[in-house]
């Protein structure tokens, strides 16, 4: 089964990522402010909200569609992880349901990696060479195991900052999925990789 390829170190990283990415939706700062202001509020739910959290795993589910993925902007993402050509190929059914069952695969892995959440230090630094519409923001995540370099990509759209990717130690999750994904591409399309991520 495809998903179960996923790699532990990308399962980790996922959870790294949703701990800085919360963003609320109610204010307009920066990149860089939004990305720090939320860290507080994702940690709090997942100590917070831990019995839940450990009882039912839909619970966790449930804050990451509250809380994180309104944030992202999944649409691009599907077709970046999908690639132009085998996205312009399909049919409009066909990349609805990507996008249906590809949130689901964030959300299952998201939720596996956020369970192993213990407290780790995260230290932002200041943006350099942003535009008004485009902006990175830049933190390292200090584990028992090292430094984790985390990259996060946004950009304005219809007045929101949206995340459309993002990177760990230098790997955009965006070509690793398209990295995994290609194959079956190349053999079935996106109608037969839904079908695969479906199992």
């Amino acid at each position: 089964m495809l998903v179960s390829k996923v790699s532990r170190w990308l399962v980790h990283c996922c959870m790294l990522v949703l701990l800085t990415l919360v963003i609320n939706c109610h204010a307009a700062p920066d990149p860089l402010e939004l990305v720090k202001g939320v860290t507080d509020r994702m940690v709090e739910v997942l100590v917070k909200d831990r019995t839940n959290i450990a009882k039912d795993n839909g619970y966790l589910i449930s804050k990451i569609d509250q809380i994180v993925l309104p944030h992202f902007d999944i649409l691009a993402m599907s077709r970046s992880v999908v690639g132009r050509q085998y996205w312009e190929q399909a049919s409009e059914q066909s990349r609805n349901d990507f996008v249906k069952v590809f949130t689901k695969y964030v959300e299952n892995t998201y939720s596996g990696a956020l369970k192993t959440y213990n407290g780790e230090e995260i230290k932002f630094y200041p943006m350099r060479n942003n535009s008004a519409s485009r902006a990175q923001v830049v933190c390292d995540l200090f584990m028992n195991s090292g430094t984790v370099r985390v990259v996060y990509n946004l950009y304005v759209k219809s007045g929101d900052w949206l995340i459309y990717d993002f990177s760990i130690n230098n790997v955009s999750l965006v070509k690793n999925y398209n990295a995994q994904f290609a194959g079956v591409l190349r053999q079935h399309g996106l109608a037969g990789l839904v079908e695969q991520l479906k199992r």
